[in-house]
């Protein structure tokens, strides 16, 4: 998909794309990579360094079925800030 509201280098920018909803499901996850148009590619695994730079490794988001399989819901991570939750967590 095409990002969009940004022509810099070395910055987040947003961008969307659609699914039809009838391929989640059954999913069990959606991963997400950035890929540049010099094919540049966000790096697979979590990588660390005393810059703390190059820690935007893929994003991955749990897909899981509502009870009633009337549709999904999507699980981050973690949550903002302090909040409790995400699929990182043990609770």
């Amino acid at each position: 998909s095409e990002a969009r509201g940004t022509d810099k280098h070395w910055c987040w920018a947003w961008w969307e794309t659609e699914v039809d909803a009838a391929r989640l499901k059954g999913c069990k996850e959606i991963c997400v990579r950035a890929v540049d148009s010099n094919q540049n590619l966000q790096p697979a695994l979590l990588t660390w360094n005393v810059m703390g730079m190059m820690n935007n490794c893929l994003f991955r988001v749990k897909v899981h079925e509502l009870e009633d399989g009337s549709g999904v819901w999507f699980e981050h991570p973690t949550q903002p800030a302090n909040e409790i939750g995400g699929w990182m967590t043990e609770d």
